[in-house]
């Protein structure tokens, strides 16, 4: 029978999650990891792997194919999918359409690239996306909150931001900045 309302909030029964517009389909599951025992999913879950890629081939393969459909079905339509918690990490399998859009969602921020290993892990995860999808540029989900959250002193990178935008400005198009939240121990945080 399915689900008469794909796109409500679960939380709300006025709010939509996603829905499909005249120009774009929109895949991101919820706000947490992929957890699916599925006979399928069973199969493509990597329970070894790397944290953020452990679900990387469930979502990435759905992704694909559902992507080729839509440019079957309805050409006009551009699929926009962000990479997000377990399914972070480019899965090496997978090609997607020419009607995808990569919008990563950097688990550790660009502003976190002072760190030599993060910025190493930024970097294969855009190459990698990028080679996913043609060579076609990415667009980055960053949250502002990282690293801000992780600490309770003044931070300040624009050198760091500016310098990774600079290193990706042929596989990088653009970047949305979500605030996320601020942890109470941060003072005026009700004046953002």
């Amino acid at each position: 029978e399915g689900n008469k309302d794909p796109w409500r909030h679960p939380s709300s029964t006025n709010t939509l999650w996603g829905p499909p517009t005249d120009k774009a389909y929109y895949i991101s599951p919820p706000d947490k990891g992929v957890d699916c025992h599925c006979e399928f999913c069973r199969k493509l879950v990597d329970t070894t792997g790397p944290r953020l890629g452990r679900a990387s081939r469930i979502v990435g393969r759905f992704t694909a194919r559902m992507a080729g459909e839509i440019k079957k079905r309805w050409p006009h339509l551009t699929v926009h999918y962000l990479p997000y918690a377990n399914y972070t990490l480019p899965p090496g399998d997978v090609v997607f359409p020419d009607n995808v859009i990569v919008s990563l969602c950097m688990m550790s921020g660009a502003a976190n690239d002072k760190e030599p290993a993060i910025a190493a892990d930024n970097d294969r995860m855009i190459e990698g996306w990028s080679k996913l999808t043609g060579g076609r540029p990415i667009r980055l989900w960053e949250y502002v909150c990282w690293p801000v959250d992780d600490t309770a002193l003044p931070f300040q990178y624009p050198h760091v931001v500016k310098g990774f935008h600079q290193r990706h400005r042929k596989r990088v198009e653009g970047s949305y900045l979500n605030t996320g939240y601020y942890p109470p121990e941060i003072p005026a945080q009700d004046a953002m």
